[in-house]
């Protein structure tokens, strides 16, 4: 059902890809990877309510778990939620929470390039927070984010599609 989940997605069948995670998740309760896709395919649909929900889960059951990865992307999620809904102090507090997370697993393992990206996707969440956080901030985010991905596009460890540094780029261009 996940799988068939992530196609709608791709083909922009929200109804259908919420059915389908829906449908996972009854299935396997415990696939937090699937509550994350529904909590971000509720955000597509713009039933932001609905994705909060499902991130206060994922947030739950991978604190009970003892899952930081999946909790600190529970968090980002939240953030993303609080963000639309207008609670930027709240979002802000969620992308901390889950910053500390990403920190935490990219020094236990540096040589783990997925928990590498999670950090820089951390860093572009704070860095893209224009009322937020000052300038200043945002431009350190921003940096530490591009120094991370650059490294490790010249240690060719990314895939083509996590290559974001002229996102990087053009995001410390616009702060200057």
């Amino acid at each position: 059902a996940r799988n068939v989940a992530s196609l709608a997605v791709v083909r922009g069948d929200l109804g259908k890809a919420v059915r389908y995670f829906q449908m996972a998740l009854e299935a396997n309760p415990e696939d937090l990877d699937a509550a994350l896709q529904l909590g971000y395919a509720w955000i597509s649909a713009g039933e932001l309510d609905e994705a909060g929900t499902v991130f206060a889960a994922v947030i739950q059951q991978a604190k009970a778990a003892q899952d930081p990865l999946l909790e600190g992307w529970g968090l980002n999620g939240r953030g993303d939620v609080l963000l639309s809904l207008g609670d930027g102090p709240g979002a802000l507090a969620a992308y901390q929470a889950g910053l500390a997370i990403a920190e935490g697993l990219a020094k236990r393992d540096p040589a783990n390039t997925g928990w590498q990206v999670d950090l820089v996707v951390s860093c572009a969440k704070l860095g893209s927070l224009d009322s937020l956080v000052s300038i200043q901030q945002r431009k350190e985010y921003l940096s530490r984010g591009l120094k991370l991905l650059s490294a490790l596009k010249q240690a060719g460890r990314l895939h083509p599609n996590q290559d974001w540094t002229g996102w990087f780029d053009s995001a410390l261009r616009s702060l200057k």
